[in-house]
């Protein structure tokens, strides 16, 4: 456990991008193969608000509602929950973990708000789809922004919330707005993917 926890927490940007990437997808899979097996079709199926996103009649509306949202709700609280660690591990780590979990039982269920036809069996088919792309923008966004923390909790449970820097000591290095714009860039492409497919459906 150790061993991840510097991963994670490395001072190299790529590092922690690669680690949390590995964790993260790790998580998906073993909620997909889960989701498949055990829980009911469509278990989840209209229950996020994000399924009653306003998409507009076009292409260009869906698009904007979709990349708008993914950036100001998901990469929001991800930047937002970093300016908090637990144990020197940055909570906005947590909302890519979540995410991943999610989409697993999205599709080992297919609770899709349009229907995938079925169930999809764990494969490599992931990496055609918008998901694949808003994970991982939201994983590097979360590395990008990790060292952001203005206070540590000293304990998981318990302990005591600690101040460790100001915010006009915050700053990020070249590698990590370089990470950071990437992960936008990536919201952007799973924006156009999802949007077409919407409108193709």
């Amino acid at each position: 456990m150790s061993t991840v926890k510097k991963m994670l927490t490395h001072m190299n940007v790529f590092v922690r991008a690669i680690s949390l990437w590995i964790l993260c997808f790790t998580f998906l899979i073993v909620t997909w193969f889960a989701a498949y097996y055990f829980l009911p079709y469509e278990v989840l199926k209209g229950v996020f608000p994000s399924s009653y996103l306003p998409l507009g009649n076009g292409f260009l509306s869906a698009f904007f509602a979709i990349f708008l949202f993914n950036l100001v709700i998901g990469c929001g609280i991800t930047v937002a929950a970093n300016l908090i660690s637990a144990k020197s591990i940055p909570l906005g780590y947590l909302y890519p973990l979540v995410q991943v979990s999610l989409f697993g039982i999205f599709l080992g269920t297919n609770s899709f708000v349009i229907s995938h036809g079925g169930r999809l069996f764990p494969g490599l088919t992931l990496v055609t789809g918008a998901g694949f792309y808003e994970l991982t923008a939201y994983i590097l966004v979360a590395v990008a922004t990790a060292k952001l923390t203005l206070w540590n909790q000293t304990a998981l449970l318990g302990g005591s919330l600690e101040r460790i820097r100001k915010m006009q000591e915050i700053k990020l290095a070249r590698a990590e707005l370089f990470v950071l714009v990437f992960g936008v860039l990536l919201l952007l492409v799973a924006a156009v993917i999802e949007a077409g497919g919407i409108m193709g459906a």
